[in-house]
């Protein structure tokens, strides 16, 4: 599924394929280590200064933490939502955000989860029906998601917790 981070303090760049996370080393460009045991990982973010590597596995519905000096699991975040699918850190790294389809019998209801990873604990966001997030950006206390399955972007006041506003796209599906 091609998601990719380049650590450029280690030299290394990791490289998700549903199953498995391959470690590649930049310098000459092969395989150094890879990280197993994912039903379907499909989204991996590190932290600033590398030593940690945030992967979302979707089918597990779980966010795993890796050392990436040993490439082993530190903390698992469970019940982060029905249907993930997006993880993104926020500006000052305190915060991992996790979009959620939110399928049910009922259709789509999307939500936002928001992990503090100081204090571990996981807030919700709730969305209009029908969201699907694709995207997420944080300028200061705004955070800006691509919902394209309500066509616009969403705008959230963090500091509430709550949608302030949106802007409508002139796309079809806004990726």
């Amino acid at each position: 599924n091609g998601h990719v981070k380049v650590d450029s303090i280690s030299q290394k760049i990791y490289v998700s394929n549903t199953e498995e996370i391959y470690v590649y080393s930049l310098k000459d460009e092969k395989i150094v280590d890879k990280i197993s045991g994912f039903i379907a990982v499909d989204g991996i973010e590190l932290n600033s200064d590398g030593s940690k590597l945030f992967t979302l596995d979707i089918f597990q519905n779980e966010i795993k933490v890796y050392d990436t000096l040993s490439l082993r699991v530190i903390k698992t975040y469970k019940d982060i939502g029905e249907s993930p699918n997006y993880i993104y850190f926020g500006n000052e790294e305190r915060y991992l955000y996790v979009s959620n389809k939110g399928i049910n019998k009922f259709g789509l209801s999307g939500s936002l989860v928001l992990i503090d990873l100081y204090t571990d604990s996981i807030s919700f966001i709730s969305l209009p029906k029908g969201s699907i997030i694709n995207s997420i950006d944080v300028k200061g206390d705004l955070l800006y998601i691509v919902n394209s399955g309500l066509n616009k972007i969403e705008i959230i006041d963090l500091s509430k917790k709550s949608t302030i506003g949106s802007v409508n796209t002139s796309l079809s599906i806004p990726q």
